[in-house]
């Protein structure tokens, strides 16, 4: 088999495996389920949100969010596990924001697909750093 057909085939099989993939993905991101921490992470994420939205657009009032009580989060910010950086709650919240979702359910469909992107993303990137 010559150089060419052989490179043919490669992108191929590479081309198939991450449409399958992420097919696959978008048809089971809906099967996750909800997780104990998902609402602490809404919390926390709408919290941040909430102070940096406020702090560029001059916004002094918290508000309530669907049914997450902001006043309640900041009273309880110090008992709350610190590890967790918002770096993938921020993001999802200007995007809920953005598209004015309201609906819980949607939200966290919305996260869980987010969060498949995500590592969907990083597959390709790994599969680079390893080709």
């Amino acid at each position: 088999m010559d150089n060419s057909r052989y490179k043919l085939i490669e992108k191929l099989i590479f081309y198939l495996t991450f449409i399958v993939f992420f097919v696959i993905g978008v048809k089971s991101f809906r099967d996750y389920g909800i997780s104990l921490d998902e609402k602490w992470h809404r919390e926390t994420g709408i919290l941040f949100y909430n102070y940096i939205k406020g702090f560029f657009f001059e916004l002094n009032n918290l508000q309530k969010v669907d049914s997450f009580a902001i006043k309640e989060i900041i009273e309880n910010i110090d008992k709350s596990p610190a590890t967790h950086p918002v770096v993938f709650d921020l993001p999802v919240e200007f995007i809920i924001d953005l598209f004015g979702i309201k609906n819980s359910y949607q939200i966290f469909q919305l996260r869980h697909f987010i969060n498949f992107f995500y590592f969907f993303i990083s597959i390709y990137f790994f599969y680079k750093i390893l080709r």
